[in-house]
């Protein structure tokens, strides 16, 4: 199910960086935001790397992995953060550069495949609330 903001209200934390403060657009923090919503209600199951079809698959995506943008496999399509962040933003030019800040990088590059959800809902609101990524392993 995609993020319904009716359904769930606001986040737990409702005071996020900017955009600007983030040096990110508005449309891929309002795409981070509906993420981190959907990983924190338990909607983006973790899915393993099983079974690679073809990655850059451009299906809906149904289960959350880090170490593909978007890819096809056994299970359905997984995604990361930012293959989500397109998918819900309907948008596949969001997060473009997946490195364009030290702390984008550490939040879309510096993890495997081994991430859960929960863990990356954990770096995605430190990095949203403090501007940093810290990841709980």
């Amino acid at each position: 199910m995609l993020y319904d903001a009716k359904r769930w209200g606001k986040t737990a934390a409702t005071t996020f960086k900017t955009p600007h403060e983030l040096r990110i657009s508005k449309a891929e923090h309002a795409a981070l935001i509906k993420v981190l919503a959907m990983l924190e209600h338990g909607e983006i199951p973790f899915g393993p790397i099983k079974g690679l079809l073809r990655s850059l698959d451009e299906s809906p995506l149904t289960h959350f992995n880090m170490i593909w943008l978007s890819a096809k496999v056994e299970c359905g399509t997984i995604g990361c953060i930012a293959g989500w962040a397109r998918f819900v933003g309907n948008d596949v030019t969001l997060f473009r550069s997946l490195d364009k800040t030290e702390q984008l990088r550490a939040l879309f590059l510096e993890a495997d495949g081994n991430i859960q959800p929960s863990q990356a809902a954990a770096a995605l609101r430190s990095y949203l609330t403090t501007g940093k990524t810290r990841w709980q392993t």
